[in-house]
């Protein structure tokens, strides 16, 4: 694949450095603790929906659901976190639990990699080899860095396909409750059955925004991607803001048309349409709510998980996505740098950015990440 061009308008690396501004720093960080407790409540709200699935379960009047809910699901291998929950639809809260605990550690080890790549790499890359010895030392760094950071990458990739997996759980279960709802006819079918496909339009859209931030994920480990847009991180960064609420991030992304050029604009469009599938979702749950005659268990069941769904869906895939694009930067800046060392030749810009200021781009995602992970603590 040819490099993509750069059009005149795309921001420099160190314009994009220099786009996290004070005010910008601050809202990251509160929305990495915003996000992190989203995540603590969601795993309540799960426990609270066991509860009213069990007081279900006891009336007794349809099948039992509170074990497809709640089921303890064994992995044979558990270096295939990705796997398929069990059940057609049974979505258990140990499987929420353990991604909640494994994304806080790709958190903290995402930023113990950024981290190193500052203190470490960047200043031995700067440093003149006077030589062999020191050459060969500075490519043998350079090389298992990168090879020990595609491993990490590569927990994200499959973090990011348990995800899915969780979704799609979430969803065929709401159509299960549904289902069970027009059977008993405690709901309006009509509103149900367009609950549950704007449920599901909801999921189709994100998991298409998902696989296309993945597909550039794979690119950058054929190394067939070799040096992508920074942007692509400033506007993911961007919308990890918006979804935990701050609204003045919007703002500060319209000044910067550029950010969705290129590779990242179909990624965009999957947001538009996400936004959309959204608003159609919470028309249809007021929809519900108007048909339903009267409110019973069934109902409040259905209406807890339905209301749940957003931000289950949305908040780990956030943070899943900002990881995400992080890596890929990464890995394209280490890309440039060790042909940089093996070659010479123009100096990358991050290594003009590192000596002039001593930044990077990197310079505070790692303490973000280190807070996040902090309050996604369970124990």
């Amino acid at each position: 694949m040819p490099p993509a061009q750069r059009s005149e308008h795309t921001p420099s690396y160190a314009d994009i450095a220099r786009a996290f501004d004070t005010d910008l720093k601050c809202e990251l960080e509160d929305s990495c603790k915003n996000l992190a407790r989203s995540l603590i409540k969601l795993v309540q709200s799960f426990d609270n929906i066991s509860v009213q699935l069990h007081s279900l379960d006891l009336q007794a009047i349809i099948p039992p659901v509170k074990p497809q809910w709640k089921r303890i699901r064994k992995v044979a291998d558990e270096r295939d976190i990705w796997m398929p929950l069990a059940d057609s639809f049974g979505c258990d809260i140990q499987e929420f639990i353990e991604l909640v605990s494994l994304l806080r550690v790709n958190a903290l080890n995402c930023s113990a990699r950024i981290r190193m790549f500052s203190s470490v790499i960047l200043p031995l890359a700067c440093r003149p080899c006077l030589n062999q010895r020191s050459y060969n030392e500075k490519t043998h760094v350079l090389q298992s860095f990168m090879s020990n950071s595609a491993e990490q990458a590569t927990f994200t990739f499959q973090l990011t396909h348990r995800a899915i997996s969780l979704n799609s759980a979430v969803s065929e279960f709401i159509s299960e409750l549904s289902r069970l709802e027009t059977l008993q006819g405690r709901g309006a079918q009509k509103e149900l059955y367009d609950l549950v496909e704007k449920v599901s339009l909801l999921k189709n859209s994100i998991d298409r925004r998902v696989l296309s931030q993945l597909s550039l994920l794979h690119l950058a480990h054929r190394a067939t991607l070799v040096c992508p847009n920074a942007s692509h991180l400033v506007w993911t960064t961007f919308r990890l803001i918006m979804c935990a609420g701050k609204r003045s991030a919007r703002t500060k992304l319209d000044k910067y048309p550029p950010i969705v050029d290129g590779s990242i604009s179909h990624i965009s469009q999957c947001s538009q349409m996400i936004q959309a599938n959204l608003d159609e979702l919470a028309h249809a749950q007021y929809a519900c709510q108007i048909a339903t005659r009267t409110p019973n268990m069934l109902s409040i069941a259905r209406v807890a998980v339905s209301e749940m769904i957003p931000n289950q869906f949305l908040i780990p895939e956030a943070l899943l996505g900002f990881l995400t694009a992080i890596w890929l930067q990464l890995k394209a800046d280490c890309t440039l740098l060790s042909e940089w060392v093996y070659k010479g030749g123009e100096t990358p810009a991050l290594i003009d950015l590192f000596t002039s200021s001593g930044s990077t781009i990197y310079t505070s995602f790692a303490d973000y990440l280190d807070i996040c992970a902090q309050t996604m603590d369970l124990d």
